[in-house]
């Protein structure tokens, strides 16, 4: 599917008589980091990360340079060089990485750490006392002013175990800075989320109340984990961007049933993508491992050959260009409105268009035919479906359209 890019003055233009969503300000947001390489203040630069790339060979960086990777989160097996050649290849490193996950292996509290990582014994000094804060400050201390964001990638216990005023502090920070925050949780193929045991109804059911049979939802990566995301990041009353890391293989490595069970297909990654993006992610992640029946270290540079990643690059690299042809639109501050029930949207204008993405809500079902009333303001007779080559009318200020699976995302522009 081939996509045009947005043409035009960058700024958003038009105006619409609704409220604003509430946003940190775009690409504004990123003057603030004076290390920052400055294109990230240019509304035609969407952030499309990839997390645990590894930089030790040269070609990597350029190969996912090529399926439209624009940013580093983690990286591993670094040797001299490997950020410059990243940068020749236009991919930048998003900044200080903070511990991944930390919110799991090293909790809340007051206790020292004693210089361990990940999930080892004697993280912190107290038993039984967390110490992430303590954590956190060592490392800042250690950190040049060099300009660079903070960025911090939390796992389920900021996601479901800690109670919000404590899970706040990874997304905001306290006497530490944190500049940017996604999260991990794969609903598609985490087979604890989703309960792979018939006699346990897995984490998503019992932490975020998403039933059951709709754990595997493109929707959740919106509805369910940029919705807790942007609840804990509202308390201090300061915004972040936020964004959630997407999986591209399986997760768990040994889980009941077959690999389809506990995987996603292109275009559920597909779908997880713009749910984020609907529910206001600022940045586009990929998760670059993969375990069980079929695992990678580097699933975008996984080698050909392999019917699940020859499909799966094919489809990143797709979602990329597209994500990318509309950076001027996604980085617009959103309007809101209901269009209707059944989907979730988000409604943006620019070069006197309205631009309106949509994938069905969270449901039982996994189809469906929904109708679209259109804001006050917009009153184009025609609907085009982006990157689709096809046309809705309007009649009485509504369109209507289907959707053929629950992963399944529309992009709509209509003259203002």
């Amino acid at each position: 599917m081939v996509v045009s890019p947005v043409t035009g003055d960058r700024a958003a233009d038009g105006q619409l008589d609704l409220p604003r969503v509430p946003w940190e300000g775009g690409p504004a947001y990123y003057a603030r980091f004076a290390g920052l390489n400055e294109r990230w203040q240019d509304p035609a630069f969407f952030p499309v990360m990839y997390w645990g790339a590894y930089v030790n060979e040269t070609d990597k960086a350029w190969n996912n340079a090529a399926k439209g990777i624009n940013v580093y989160g983690e990286v591993y097996a670094p040797v001299p060089g490997w950020d410059e050649n990243a940068r020749a290849a236009g991919i930048d490193q998003i900044g200080h990485v903070l511990p991944d996950e930390a919110d799991m292996w090293a909790g809340y509290g007051h206790a020292r750490w004693t210089g361990r990582w990940g999930f080892q014994d004697g993280i912190c000094e107290a038993p039984g006392v967390g110490c992430s804060p303590d954590l956190f400050r060592q490392l800042e201390a250690e950190r040049p002013a060099d300009g660079l964001m903070r960025y911090y990638n939390g796992g389920k216990g900021m996601m479901m175990w800690m109670p919000p005023e404590v899970a706040a502090t990874f997304v905001d920070g306290e006497s530490w800075p944190v500049g940017v925050a996604t999260t991990s949780l794969y609903f598609y193929s985490d087979w604890n989320l989703h309960g792979g045991d018939p006699a346990w109804p897995g984490e998503a059911t019992t932490f975020l109340g998403v039933p059951r049979d709709q754990v595997r939802r493109a929707a959740n990566y919106g509805e369910a984990a940029m919705t807790r995301l942007r609840e804990l990041d509202a308390r201090d009353g300061e915004r972040t961007p936020l964004g959630v890391l997407v999986e591209l293989g399986q997760q768990s490595g040994s889980v009941p049933g077959d690999f389809g069970h506990a995987s996603m297909t292109p275009e559920q990654i597909e779908g997880a993508v713009w749910s984020s993006l609907i529910h206001e992610a600022r940045l586009v992640g990929y998760f670059s491992h993969a375990f069980g029946t079929q695992p990678t270290s580097d699933a975008l540079n996984h080698p050909a050959g392999d019917p699940h990643y020859d499909a799966v690059k094919a489809k990143v690299t797709q979602v990329n260009a597209r994500v990318a042809a509309l950076a001027p639109v996604l980085n617009t501050q959103s309007y809101e409105w209901d269009f209707g029930p059944g989907v979730s949207t988000m409604l943006k204008v620019h070069a006197g268009s309205a631009y309106v993405f949509a994938q069905q809500a969270r449901a039982a079902h996994t189809s469906g035919t929904y109708s679209f009333t259109l804001p006050p303001g917009v009153t184009g007779t025609t609907v085009e479906v982006v990157g689709e080559r096809r046309t809705l009318p309007v009649v009485g200020g509504r369109f209507s359209d289907t959707f053929a699976a629950e992963h399944s995302t529309h992009i709509y522009r209509v003259h203002l």
